[in-house]
């Protein structure tokens, strides 16, 4: 089970960040995050920093202000990270059963990297939801494609289907989580074209709420007027019973670089 397997937990957030190493992810937490601060323990102690299997890792609470709605959470990189992954996804968890006495943080060493979390809320983007690759001539495409300007900056929202159990166990109903991210651009027809495709994407963050699900959001900013091949890998951990494998459900668009005209 995905949810914390030490103790009962209500309420979560998704935290990413690029993968360097064991570098600790950190994460500044505000008061656009209204549901932490409305259900968590004013002390922080009810925190619990989690892998993608439910197993906790050790958190430290750098900076912490409940009257201002504002702390900065630095967590313990997870070992087993997907080797194919280039972001890595931990959770953070909140609102227990009973008052939490002992305070969890503990210090957390090493060069910390930056960590990102979504609060819940609308996704303004392109939706790629449904979008498969299908059968074209002789050979295939993706069935979605995107328009991106040149010199500007476009989200791609990928919705990640999780594994989910009939009634919520532990706080939640998933089966399965995201534990690491791969998002990427490629040459679409092999023409050498665009030639550094990878810089095209410039932030992927994973998304989740108990009502939407999980999402991969993607910003992207063609360098060129070409043609290339967006593919968003979402790396999922299934329960530690074993009963459902390891998998890697993969979301493709074609996205083609348009110049503006005016």
């Amino acid at each position: 089970m995905p949810w914390p397997s030490a103790s009962n937990r209500k309420y979560r957030v998704a935290v990413t960040w690029i993968i360097s190493g064991t570098n600790p992810p950190k994460v500044d937490l505000g008061p656009e995050f209204a549901d932490l601060w409305s259900g968590v323990q004013s002390d922080g102690f009810d925190l619990l920093a989690c892998d993608a299997s439910g197993k906790t890792v050790n958190h430290q609470r750098v900076s912490w202000s409940y009257a201002n709605k504002g702390a900065t959470i630095q967590i313990t990189c997870p070992t087993g990270l997907p080797a194919s992954a280039t972001v890595g996804v931990v959770y953070l968890y909140w609102g227990a059963d009973a008052t939490v006495s002992a305070d969890p943080s503990t210090t957390v060493s090493g060069v910390p990297a930056a960590g990102f979390a979504v609060p819940p809320g609308g996704l303004p983007g392109v939706n790629l939801e449904g979008s498969q690759v299908v059968a074209e001539g002789n050979g295939y495409t993706a069935s979605v494609s995107i328009l991106a300007p040149v010199g500007g900056i476009t989200l791609a929202v990928a919705p990640v289907a999780l594994a989910l159990a009939d009634m919520s166990i532990r706080g939640g109903r998933e089966l399965e989580d995201v534990e690491g991210l791969r998002v990427e651009v490629l040459d679409a027809d092999s023409s050498g074209a665009p030639a550094s495709p990878g810089t095209w994407v410039t932030g992927v963050r994973l998304a989740w709420s108990a009502d939407r699900g999980a999402a991969i959001l993607a910003t992207i900013a063609p360098a060129t007027a070409e043609l290339g091949l967006l593919r968003l890998r979402a790396f999922l951990s299934g329960p530690q019973s074993g009963g459902l494998p390891d998998r890697a459900p993969t979301t493709y668009a074609l996205l083609q670089g348009v110049t503006p005209t005016e």
